[in-house]
């Protein structure tokens, strides 16, 4: 069975490789009155060619963005894998209080309903650099129309010079959403009585490191579950790139995780085992790295089996979360489901009865739209909710005028519906096939107005759908603490009593009946 799964998955993935035409057409975006430009910007030559300049001088910065803008057709590019090419340098450019804004290299788009926005790669987003070359690959559906180009700065002050904005169609590419192996007609979900008979599991993300009376404080809360995660440098981008440093890190934190997984037995409290980085780490963009180099695929694939073999029929194990919001922006060598159900093949051929956690691209709610299961039983379908990012992550990169929930926020009214509304897709999935749903992470930062509120509204639609859930993070980072006051991110206070947002969690948590 094993080598069965195992072949589907390699001829996938050959199949999800880059098919680019022999020649790689590019376009020129001419810097001309194509262009609309706000005040702050101007065309004009230099060195014989014209250059795009936006300036915004210091103290104006605030809230605001200043960008270039020009309209783009996509329909010629449907299906295929493309690439904006910039030239740009950048003079003293402030960092911005949110690390998504500063310089903007961004394109708008519309995938069906959704919003896109990709943007140059975070390490160009603020500070000076001379001319540098920065590239942002992009992979168009089926249903793109119209696309507009933003070049300028948000939040920032500072100046950046534009002289070459050029498009590379790297042609038709096979859809990195398809699914691993075909599934039967009319397919629905199976779960055998280890996942069916649980009672509801509401919890929490795991600190960072084992400490048995955070374990021990959890219990008193009546936790029933945490998400235990092992991570070494998520986020890090062109980390990890030694294997063998790697893999002796992570024996480390599989001793760690025997001390936990012990210690929660005793608790009553199940285990999600987060693998929660990956071998090689993230490129630029985010991809995971192994989705596009064999050699870190396959240094994951031996972990988890090293894993399974080691906490083989733990009684304290609830499930194994393959990967940690594996973000594919287009198609690449091995494809982001393709590598969990690779994973999923490896794990069950060591410990055939785990259950397995999976999760769609990126991990938010709207890729669930795409998202295809997995012909397993016992496969739990993870999610993570943190809409809208510009409430739930202000000011993790520095002060930055506060954003109140509910209200009008990035031009739309949020509220319990709205919140109700982002979820949808993963409503759908779950009535369409079956699927037990965990919220695996979800989250707003401590000093966000109305964070409570926001909390209760999540949690509520949770439990109306009947999904288990975990809280992030408890005893990670002050940004997220319930046990943590203070105005704003750069001032942590230790609560005196129970936050609010510590009380929506014990309310619920009230709830929980202990795990056999």
């Amino acid at each position: 069975m094993r080598n069965i799964l195992i072949a589907a998955v390699t001829i996938l993935a050959a199949a999800g490789m880059i098919r680019a035409e022999q020649t790689c057409p590019v376009r020129t975006i001419p810097l001309d009155s194509g262009w609309r430009l706000p005040p702050e910007a101007r065309i004009a030559g230099a060195g014989g060619r014209p250059v795009l300049t936006v300036t915004v001088p210091p103290g104006e910065s605030a809230a605001r963005q200043v960008v270039a803008r020009r309209t783009l057709n996509l329909v010629p590019y449907r299906g295929h894998q493309v690439e904006f090419i910039y030239e740009v340098r950048a003079d003293r450019v402030s960092r911005p209080p949110e690390e998504y804004n500063g310089v903007k290299l961004m394109l708008h788009y519309k995938d069906g309903e959704k919003n896109r926005w990709p943007n140059a790669p975070r390490r160009y987003s603020f500070g000076s650099y001379d001319w540098s070359t920065v590239t942002v690959r992009v992979y168009f559906g089926h249903n793109v129309k119209d696309g507009e180009l933003l070049i300028g700065l948000q939040n920032s002050s500072g100046r950046i010079e534009i002289r070459s904005v050029e498009i590379r169609d790297l042609g038709a590419v096979s859809d990195p959403y398809a699914a691993p192996v075909p599934l039967p007609e009319n397919y629905r979900a199976e779960y055998t009585a280890r996942i069916s008979s649980l009672p509801r599991l509401r919890g929490v993300m795991s600190p960072n490191s084992y400490h048995p009376e955070d374990l021990e404080e959890l219990a008193r809360w009546n936790s029933n579950l945490i998400r235990w995660q092992i991570k070494k440098n998520w986020g890090g981008f062109n980390a990890d790139r030694d294997i063998p440093e790697f893999t002796a890190w992570f024996q480390t934190k599989l001793d760690e995780l025997e001390k936990v997984l012990n210690h929660c037995r005793k608790l009553g409290i199940k285990v999600a085992v987060d693998m929660h980085g990956a071998p090689g780490a993230r490129l630029d963009n985010f991809d995971l790295a192994m989705l596009h180099e064999k050699k870190y695929a396959d240094a994951f694939i031996a972990c988890w089996e090293k894993l399974a073999a080691r906490f083989r029929g733990h009684p304290a194990v609830w499930a194994y979360d393959i990967i940690n919001e594996p973000q594919q922006h287009g198609a690449a060598p091995v494809n982001y489901l393709a590598i969990q159900y690779r994973a999923a093949a490896a794990i069950r051929a060591i410990d055939p009865d785990v259950p397995l956690i999976v999760t769609c691209n990126i991990g938010g709610p709207d890729t669930y739209r795409y998202l295809k299961p997995l012909p397993l039983k016992d496969v739990i379908y993870t999610v993570h909710m943190y809409e809208p990012i510009s409430y739930t992550h202000q000011g993790i990169s520095g002060v930055a005028p506060l954003i109140s929930y509910p209200g009008t926020i990035d031009e739309k009214k949020w509220d319990r519906t709205m919140l109700k509304k982002q979820l949808e897709p993963v409503r759908d999935f779950q009535e369409k096939y079956g699927a037990r749903i965990y919220v695996g992470e979800f989250s707003a930062v401590r000093y966000a107005p109305g964070a409570a509120r926001w909390l209760e509204d999540v949690i509520s639609l949770f439990e109306e759908y009947g999904w288990d859930w975990s809280y992030h993070a408890f005893r990670e980072s002050h940004f997220w603490s319930v046990e943590h006051v203070g105005p704003d991110g750069a001032h942590p206070v230790p609560a005196d009593e129970d936050t609010d947002r510590k009380r929506v969690l014990l309310r619920y948590f009230e709830k929980n009946e202990k795990p056999e």
